[in-house]
Order: C-alpha cells, then sequence, then structure tokens
C-alpha cells in the first residue's frame, strides 16, 4: 500500500513538472527584456488562444512577436480558418492604436497630427510555421507555432489627420525565407505530439 502511495506521489510530482515545464519552455521563448503575454482573440467568429512577447520601452511600445495560436475547441464547432488568415488578423490587432495603449504598453507617447508620425512599434513576422496536434483542456486541436527561421519585421507608426488616426506601416526582410511548402499542402497530424513540417506564412514583407 505504502510502494502504491509513494508510485501515486512519483506520477503526480511528474505531471506537475511537465506542467511547469510546458509552461517555462513557452516563456523561455522570449528574449531578455521581453514580457510574455497569453490573450484570446477572436477570429472569424471564433476563440484563438495567441501567446506573444513584447517590449516596452520608456515612450514607445516597442517590439511584439507572435510564437503560437491556438484554435480553441468550440461545440458545435466553429468555422475553421487558415493559419494565414488567423495571424494576418492577430497581426493587424497587435498594430492596432488601441490594443498597444490598452493592453500592451500605456507608456505610448500622444498621437502628432500629420504628416508627423509617431515613434514606431516593431512587428516580428515568422516565415515559417509548424502545426503540432495537442490536447488542449481535455480536447484535441492544433497548434501553430513558429519554425525557427528568419523573418522581417514590420514598423508601424501613427499620426492624428483631425479627425481619425492614420496608420501606416513600413516592411524589412531580415533574410530569405527557408521552408517553401503552403500551407494548404502541409500534413495535418492526426496524432497527439505528432508535428508538419514547416510552411510558409506570407507576411507583408514577402506577400
Amino acid at each position: 500500500m505504502k510502494r502504491f502511495s509513494n508510485i501515486l506521489v512519483a506520477l503526480g510530482v511528474t505531471v506537475f513538472l511537465m506542467i511547469v515545464g510546458k509552461k517555462s519552455e513557452v516563456k523561455a521563448q522570449c528574449l531578455a527584456g521581453f514580457t510574455y503575454k497569453k490573450d484570446t482573440l477572436m477570429i472569424g467568429g471564433c476563440p484563438w488562444e495567441i501567446e506573444l512577447c513584447f517590449k516596452c520601452g520608456l515612450s514607445y511600445p516597442g517590439e511584439v512577436k507572435v510564437n503560437s495560436a491556438t484554435p480553441i475547441p468550440q461545440f458545435p464547432p466553429c468555422t475553421p480558418v487558415t493559419l494565414q488568415q488567423a495571424l494576418d488578423y492577430a497581426y493587424s490587432q497587435l498594430a492596432n492604436y488601441d490594443y498597444i495603449i490598452n493592453e500592451l504598453c500605456q507608456t505610448y507617447p500622444s498621437i502628432p497630427p500629420c504628416p508627423q508620425q509617431s515613434q514606431a512599434i516593431r512587428i516580428h513576422h515568422n516565415y515559417c510555421w509548424k502545426m503540432t496536434r495537442i490536447i488542449y483542456h481535455g480536447q484535441e486541436t492544433i497548434r501553430f507555432t513558429a519554425c525557427p527561421s528568419d523573418g522581417c519585421y514590420e514598423d508601424v507608426t501613427f499620426c492624428h489627420d483631425g479627425t481619425n488616426i492614420n496608420r501606416i506601416s513600413t516592411g524589412y526582410m531580415t533574410g530569405p525565407p527557408t521552408c517553401g511548402l503552403e500551407e494548404s499542402m502541409a500534413t495535418v497530424p492526426t496524432v497527439v505530439g505528432q508535428s508538419s513540417d514547416c510552411f510558409i506564412y506570407h507576411s507583408p514583407c514577402n506577400p
């Protein structure tokens, strides 16, 4: 009986360490100086869990990078959208002025009148992504994670024309994509823990 109890305790400790380790692994994806954040965005009428890293400056938002995107299982199931569509929407929200000042950094300086431009927030885009089948709160789903690869960054600035806040973005490539597979050609994993090959995400820098 005592041996059985010890086995249960050991199993419980192992599961706990696996959970903590998994969370630490995700947070470890953030570089020094960046803050980890998990948020839920409604994309195509369905909830997606977005994990990101961001850095705030003293007088500007700084930088934002998305690490993963996970469609949250629903019943009845939502109409699926592609990662391309999901990331396009997520990045548009991350570079939205209201999201920046309400969800990321409250130190954004006042927006100047056009044609002057605010200080930039830098959005990092990974070229290559993969799918992994996971268990999410007891249900199977697909998690999209960034593959180790080059990418590009997009500098976003704002100005006020007297009526509206205008958004201006400029993209810069840091290197060519290291994956050529299109998302539609990638094989969706059917076994929990299985991952697909890396496929390309067409960012503003590599449309």
